[in-house]
């Protein structure tokens, strides 16, 4: 008997201790922490609308980044045709030449029609 009774004087002891207070919230306090709370849920609604638009457009960046790196692949493809275009259009050593061969060619041919001319002429 005299263990039950040291035990409940032991449990009135320690609840007493840790005992919370009582505080009475009035009407006004009340109101302001639930417009206090209406507030926080309001903007937290707005952060999370916002979250949502920002995960929208990194993805709509990703997919500009991939469209990109095609766009930057199909150019380099380009340039390389280019190149490989310009390389089978480059001049022989007689189309570079040929301007010679016709002023000569032309020359011959004015020179020879005089020849002919003169000994037309001669005769």
């Amino acid at each position: 008997m005299k263990k039950i009774l040291n035990i409940l004087i032991l449990l009135i002891f320690v609840s007493s201790i840790f005992a919370q207070d009582y505080y009475p919230f009035s009407e006004q306090e009340i109101l302001d922490i639930t417009n206090e709370m209406k507030e926080l849920e309001y903007s937290d609604s707005i952060k999370t609308e916002l979250i949502l638009e920002y995960k929208f457009q990194i993805k709509n960046y990703q997919q500009l980044i991939k469209l990109d790196s095609l766009t930057i692949n199909y150019k380099n493809k380009q340039i390389e045709l280019l190149k490989e275009l310009n390389d089978l259009n480059k001049q022989t050593w007689w189309e570079e030449n040929d301007k010679y061969f016709y002023f000569i060619g032309g020359v011959l041919t004015i020179i020879g029609g005089a020849l002919i001319v003169k000994e037309v002429n001669e005769k």
